[in-house]
């Protein structure tokens, strides 16, 4: 994002000529302001990256265990960190100018490898429950679709091919189903074993509001229950919610949060709150909230990831650093 001049005619705002970049030494400039002889200018240099941190959790007392260790350094702004089952790889999204990739990555920083490198925008990946495949949403068909990559970054699959806009695919613990956002409608499940020609999605029930429709963002590990946000007609998706796959019922927990992700025992879920500031637990039988973790004044990337024991809790954290300079004109 740079700065940019095209002279006009004053009194009537024509222009007379094509625009002109003003190089300035940043990647991202913002608030311009002119000194009233138009010599000097000052604007706001803006820096924000994202990288990979995972910090020690006590299940049991549901606090912290030590100080958070980064995983990942560098420009990129990675999102959606997903761990392996195995708890050795973490897969997530980065976003660097105008593409979005998916990479992979040691739990300890080691072993970075891109899956994707093209224009196309490659979101939310999630490991499959044997390790071997990533699921994505994509737009490389010109529309949001669902898409498989083997963990070696061959074999890429388109797996929908839908009428409408999918986002966001969640595996089953088991590995054999995958729910996924419809926009607009309650979520579908899909089996994977089957082409998309040769199966029906299985849409959820809708809400009892016409106006709400849940957006699943995990499965219990239990494969009785989903976990996700409320998209309301009007206004942001907010609130926490669960699904029943055996009563077929809906269950609000919270009116505030978003990206709850469960813990192994099929009960509890983190989430994080409107801001990205904080991350809560939350008791799903008891519905007792508290917080957990603040990364104030920085904010969470989309989600958190946990291995089967819950000891550790993977993140991501966008820092962003603004400094004020000043350009002088000649």
């Amino acid at each position: 994002m740079n700065l940019w001049r095209v002279p006009i005619q004053e009194e009537t705002g024509k222009v007379l000529g094509s625009p002109e970049a003003i190089t300035t030494p940043s990647p991202y400039i913002s608030h311009l302001s002119f000194s009233r002889d138009g010599h000097h200018m000052a604007y706001a240099h803006v820096v924000t990256s994202g990288n990979l941190q995972r910090v020690g959790f006590d299940p049991v007392r549901e606090t912290i265990v030590g100080q958070p260790v980064w995983i990942t350094q560098g420009s990129r702004v990675a999102f959606v960190p997903h761990l392996s089952a195995d708890g050795e790889w973490l897969t997530f999204d980065t976003q660097t100018d105008n593409q979005e990739d998916v990479f992979v990555v040691r739990r300890d920083g080691t072993g970075l490898r891109q899956l994707t490198d093209d224009s196309y925008k490659d979101r939310a990946p999630r490991w499959s429950p044997d390790g071997k495949r990533i699921v994505f949403f994509s737009d490389r068909t010109g529309k949001w679709e669902i898409w498989m990559i083997n963990a070696d970054g061959s074999g890429l699959q388109q797996i929908t091919h839908a009428t409408g806009t999918v986002l966001n695919p969640i595996w089953s613990p088991d590995g054999t189903r995958l729910i996924y956002r419809n926009v607009g409608a309650s979520p579908s499940i899909i089996e994977v074993g089957k082409s998309w020609q040769d199966q029906t999605p299985q849409t959820l029930p809708p809400m009892s509001d016409p106006g709400d429709t849940l957006w699943a963002w995990s499965w219990s590990p239990d494969g009785r229950k989903l976990a996700g946000n409320l998209s309301h007609a009007v206004g942001p998706v907010s609130d926490i919610a669960i699904y029943s796959l055996d009563s077929k019922q809906y269950e609000k927990l919270a009116d505030f949060g978003s990206f709850p992700v469960w813990l192994s025992d099929s009960r509890r879920l983190l989430f994080q709150d409107r801001d990205r500031r904080k991350l809560y637990l939350i008791d799903t039988q008891s519905k007792k909230i508290h917080e957990v973790l603040s990364v104030t004044p920085h904010e969470f990337g989309n989600g958190v990831s946990l291995p089967r024991d819950d000891r550790l809790i993977y993140f991501s954290l966008l820092t962003t650093e603004a400094d004020i300079w000043l350009m002088t004109s000649e």
